[in-house]
């Protein structure tokens, strides 16, 4: 891995595609899923039971997805991705964002964010929509610059 202050920008690509690309996305998303079991005050068992199988069976019911993925090209790494997804009543969904540490504070989280909603809107989407996990309120400030707003928190007893 290499230190923020070393990567080269003009090495990092973008690849986009569908569900054909979620196998390749399993590291990054386990490494996803472990940051949320670490921060989940509350609820961490949840995602300690959360398979990356039963995160890909989840989108079949979906309309359409469309993922796109940021590669460090000069050592040929998959460094970030996110998801987005289309249901069948027109709501489009920021499914999942990860970049990895090493690459945060570069801007690919915003180039991914950018290319996931030009896909929405090119879909006509009627609302957008994304979910944060309690704990991971620190990506708040992400979402926000790009108008997404927390609207309900809803509390589930233990």
């Amino acid at each position: 891995m290499q230190e923020a202050d070393m990567v080269d920008l003009s090495n990092i690509i973008y690849q986009e595609g569908d569900q054909a690309l979620l196998p390749e996305l399993k590291q990054l998303w386990t490494a996803l899923n472990q940051h949320h079991m670490g921060v989940s005050k509350y609820f961490s068992q949840n995602f300690e039971g959360f398979t990356f199988d039963m995160r890909v069976n989840a989108f079949d019911h979906l309309n359409a997805l469309k993922i796109f993925v940021a590669v460090d090209n000069s050592c040929q790494q998959k460094i970030g991705y996110i998801i987005t997804s289309l249901s069948n009543n027109q709501t489009g969904e920021i499914d999942s964002l990860y970049i990895k540490p090493d690459y945060r504070g570069l801007g690919i989280s915003s180039a991914l964010m950018e290319k996931a909603l030009d896909w929405l809107n090119q879909n006509d989407v009627k609302k957008m929509i994304l979910g944060v996990a309690y704990g991971n309120e620190a990506v708040w400030p992400i979402y926000k610059k790009y108008g997404f707003l927390p609207k309900v928190t809803i509390l589930e007893r233990l």
